[in-house]
């Protein structure tokens, strides 16, 4: 599949006076933020860095952060509308990802249900990162789930010290783009500043039915002193994406082309299923010939899913928003010893919308008559699935280093509540079948608190 992105960038920085607080000093606060889950210099683990020049220029390309990981060794990504937005996953040396423990300035990224993080609307994160870390195996990781594949650490950029605006855009094939801005006011007072920045990305996408809209935002505001920080970050992403989960897998296996000639991903294309979704559309069946009918060309024939009103199922989406707020105070008293401690919240809620054909009604627990009295055993449906989530924490570290010792030691607390719902939004009527249009078939109330302790030592 071929592609063109044409990347178009903008940035203007106005100089300040020589402040009181230099830059050096702010990253060396920044690198105590992340002291507990990331490696040091020539520590016997596999590790690879991405820096913030690299993080910046990928992020103007709209594509989700799980494909720069890619470029590091042990990494595999891939997406479901065939572009790199949108819904993505990884694995690091072939673990999953509840196996991938992610943190954000030291405070776990994964879902405490799942222990997963969702990478369909943090396409734009690498614009606000200033580097990532990401180990191979256990690893250090300190805090959060279970490192069994890798660690990724991201870590936020250090706020720019002189007054600075960055636009950024980038237009490619089926009518993808990607636009951004990102500000800092500078250093006010000689001692506050705020920084902000926007990034957004949308897609008709590669796969029918996967058009979709997501993006992301921070804002904060920080108090610098010669070796005293505290930082309020407020960062969200958002999501609008067309889905194509199910796939089209050639062979036997997939039920909807067992039998066919189909064997491989050249076969789909040649056979006009190159950018087929099941989720969006069905194959046309013969039931009498019990076979998938072609046309002139060989080329097997598709259909769209029909509503009672005459309209097309538009299509499955994927719809979330999550928004993260963290409180940092960061104090380096002296050479040897550093302070760290972070409150966090995260509020998240989304939900999905899927057009089930054909399906039994006591899938969803129902039973339906028509209006003789006679069992009805299927229908067409659309259910909406979500869920919503709160998770608060506070995480604190202290680190002790001279020239012979390196201790760190801290206690991470975190709390989650959550709740998931479904709803039934649409049941194929034609007349005669009750109406269960806005039923609440499923109900389910979530809660986990996790505690760790950690103690390092390492002697040089």
């Amino acid at each position: 599949m071929k592609k063109l992105l044409v990347f178009a960038a903008l940035t203007c920085t106005a100089s300040v006076q020589a402040q009181k607080v230099d830059t050096l000093a702010s990253q060396e606060l920044q690198e105590v933020v992340v002291a507990g889950v990331r490696a040091q210099k020539n520590a016997p683990f596999a590790v690879a860095n991405i820096k913030k020049a690299e993080l910046s220029n990928f992020s103007k390309t709209g594509r989700e952060l799980p494909f720069l990981f890619a470029y590091t060794p042990g990494i595999f990504a891939w997406g479901e509308n065939g572009l790199g937005t949108g819904t993505t996953a990884m694995r690091i040396r072939g673990a999953g990802g509840s196996r991938i423990n992610i943190t954000l300035d030291g405070v776990s990224l994964n879902s405490p249900e799942d222990q997963t993080v969702f990478w369909a609307n943090m396409n734009s994160y690498g614009a606000l990162m200033g580097s990532v870390q990401i180990q191979r195996g256990i690893g250090t990781s300190t805090n959060g789930d279970g490192a069994f594949g890798g660690s990724i650490s991201l870590a936020t950029a250090t706020p720019n010290q002189q007054p600075s605006a960055e636009v950024s855009g980038s237009f490619g094939t089926y009518n993808t783009y990607n636009t951004g801005v990102k500000f800092s006011t500078g250093l006010l007072g000689n001692h506050f500043l705020f920084d902000g920045a926007y990034h957004e990305t949308a897609t008709d996408g590669f796969l029918h039915g996967t058009a979709g809209r997501s993006g992301s935002y921070y804002g904060g505001l920080t108090y610098l002193g010669d070796n005293f920080q505290i930082r309020y970050k407020n960062i969200g992403n958002f999501e609008k994406t067309g889905q194509a989960w199910n796939g089209v897998v050639a062979g036997n296996s997939d039920a909807t082309l067992m039998g066919s000639d189909i064997k491989t991903y050249k076969d789909l294309y040649e056979r006009g299923l190159g950018r087929f979704n099941p989720l969006y559309e069905g194959l046309v069946f013969d039931y009498d010939k019990w076979t998938f009918p072609t046309d002139a060309n060989g080329k097997y024939q598709t259909y769209r899913y029909k509503m009672d009103n005459g309209s097309y199922w538009e299509k499955t989406t994927d719809n979330f928003y999550q928004n993260h707020n963290i409180l940092s105070a960061v104090w380096k008293p002296n050479t040897a010893w550093s302070h760290n401690i972070a409150l966090h919240y995260t509020y998240g809620h989304g939900y999905y919308n899927e057009f089930r054909p054909n399906n039994k009604f006591s899938k969803f627990g129902l039973t339906a008559n028509d209006i003789n009295g006679k069992t009805i055993k299927r229908s067409d449906f659309v259910r909406k699935k979500g869920l919503t989530q709160h998770t608060y924490g506070v995480l604190y570290n202290a680190n002790y280093k001279n020239d012979s010792w390196d201790l760190l030691g801290g206690i991470n607390l975190q709390q989650f509540r959550g709740n998931h719902f479904g709803y039934l939004t649409y049941v194929a009527n034609k007349g005669q079948v009750q109406d269960f249009t806005g039923l609440k078939y499923y109900d389910s109330d979530g809660k986990k608190n996790d505690y760790s302790f950690f103690a390092k030592a390492t002697y040089h």
